[in-house]
């Protein structure tokens, strides 16, 4: 992950910082997700943190030792280079996070005026960097020989803030209800799964059978059971610039009509229903020029399934329901799937889509979801990992026409896995140890999903209007 300022330091070891160089606490940094984000957003931010924050250039760190000697130094990083990396995890994950406004932005952004200022310490790039850094600074200290009692007592009254907002936060729930609560949360994952299974005609409702007709199905068969409600799956995909989110460039959009499957065998892995799958991909001619390359390589003219279409920012929103068909009464009922599909659905709001008030939006589907039961896995999975680990070719991810096929290629698979009763697909990347037990992620195969479920429209949402179409102009 790149920091804005890691090549424009300049400094050798154990120079002060420059003045007017504004630092944040790295303790801050990590305790950021914990802090600041809120329980919709907090696992996956939490995820990206652990994963992500010593990858990329490294940061170029600072260190102050404590005036009164009795608490470790504390390593810095320039405020600039958090704000840059909180703009990668924007981009990757589709939020809005920023350095907190009003009293707490004080915290992120110190300028140490009438105190000695942090000294570089270098380059960090790796967590076992970072870990050794902090055990040789642990090694030494500083009484400030040179500094006058006045300033002194200044500097530690200072320090004494800067220690007590860098204390660890307290669990903000009870431990035993917050796991009983992740539990159900896990649950329902499977259910998603199984309503998808319905859909495709691989699963029936409950009501109906005793579970019995399905045992000696294989992928060679048609499905079983009839399609339910014969719906369309519509996949979204939505790529915006990586420097500001409002300048959206591409969407992707990949449907399958489960009246095309009704008789085909899906094949080893549902390979035989993804040649029925309609790929899209849209690009907005005004912001076709702004490519992602920083945080994540886009590929926009990389499109493996068909022809990009360029189309005016003023026509896009007519375009995408004309694709979709949100209004026709004629037209099967929608199921929205997406990987992390609320993130998407917000972008085509400020494209003047609004699918939340659709009347053919029955159910959706997030693919993150599935891909954590069919891991057992708390952990959200970036696309490319989870196409790789269900075995299902992918290239020229980032792409948001390759990602809606991807992301619903990977529905298909992650169905027919279930059905046919394959074993769990364990992460390559974890320690199988740490695997939660099955009791901890379903709610039982004699279960068929329930009713389906759909999220809410997010509050002080707008119909789309006119107005919308003028966001479509680069923003800088």
């Amino acid at each position: 992950m790149a920091q804005a300022s890691s090549s424009s330091i300049g400094l050798e070891k154990n120079s002060p910082a420059p003045s007017g160089l504004l630092l944040c606490p790295f303790r801050l940094v990590r305790q950021y997700p914990d802090r600041y984000v809120g329980n919709m957003n907090w696992q996956k931010v939490h995820d990206f943190f652990d994963e992500n924050l010593f990858k990329g250039e490294g940061w170029n760190m600072f260190y102050l030792y404590d005036p009164s000697s009795r608490r470790a130094p504390l390593l810095f990083v320039p405020s600039t280079a958090f704000e840059d990396f909180l703009r990668g995890v924007n981009r990757e994950l589709r939020t809005l996070l920023t350095i907190p406004k009003g009293s707490n932005s004080g915290k992120f952004k110190l300028g140490f005026e009438g105190c000695p200022r942090p000294r570089f310490a270098g380059k960090v790039e790796t967590r076992d960097a970072y870990n050794a850094l902090q055990t040789k600074l642990a090694q030494s200290s500083s009484d400030y020989p040179n500094t006058q009692p006045a300033a002194l007592s200044y500097f530690k009254n200072e320090m004494d803030k800067i220690y007590e907002s860098v204390k660890t936060p307290k669990p903000k729930k009870d431990p035993a209800i917050q796991r009983a609560k992740t539990i159900e949360k896990q649950k329902s994952f499977g259910q998603i799964t199984k309503r998808v299974q319905r859909y495709l005609g691989l699963r029936t409702r409950a009501a109906y059978t005793s579970g019995e007709a399905d045992k000696n199905w294989d992928i060679s068969m048609p499905p079983p059971f009839e399609t339910e409600w014969d719906v369309r799956f519509v996949c979204i995909d939505v790529e915006a610039h990586e420097l500001n989110n409002q300048n959206i460039t591409e969407i992707g959009i990949a449907i399958l009509d489960t009246q095309d499957i009704v008789g085909l065998p899906p094949g080893l892995k549902g390979l035989e229903w993804f040649s029925k799958i309609q790929s899209h991909h849209l690009r907005i001619k005004e912001v076709a020029h702004l490519v992602n390359h920083r945080f994540v390589k886009g590929c926009p003219e990389f499109f493996d399934f068909g022809e990009s279409e360029f189309v005016p920012g003023m026509n896009i929103t007519k375009r995408i329901e004309s694709i979709i068909g949100t209004d026709d009464d004629a037209a099967s009922p929608i199921v929205l799937v997406g990987h992390d599909l609320i993130s998407d659905l917000k972008y085509l709001m400020d494209l003047g889509v609004n699918l939340w008030r659709s009347p053919l939006f029955l159910d959706e589907v997030d693919t993150q979801s599935m891909f954590q039961r069919v891991q057992r896995d708390p952990k959200h999975r970036k696309l490319a990992v989870m196409c790789n680990e269900l075995g299902i070719p992918g290239r020229n991810f980032h792409n948001a026409g390759n990602d809606a096929m991807h992301t619903l290629r990977a529905m298909i698979n992650m169905a027919v896995l279930r059905t046919t009763g394959y074993p769990e697909i364990v992460s390559t990347t974890e320690d199988p140890r740490e695997i939660p037990s099955e009791a901890e992620w379903t709610d039982g195969e004699d279960e068929d999903g329930g009713s389906f479920i759909r999220s809410q429209e997010p509050r002080g949402s707008r119909q789309a209007t006119s107005e919308s179409n003028s966001r479509l102009e680069p923003h800088w």
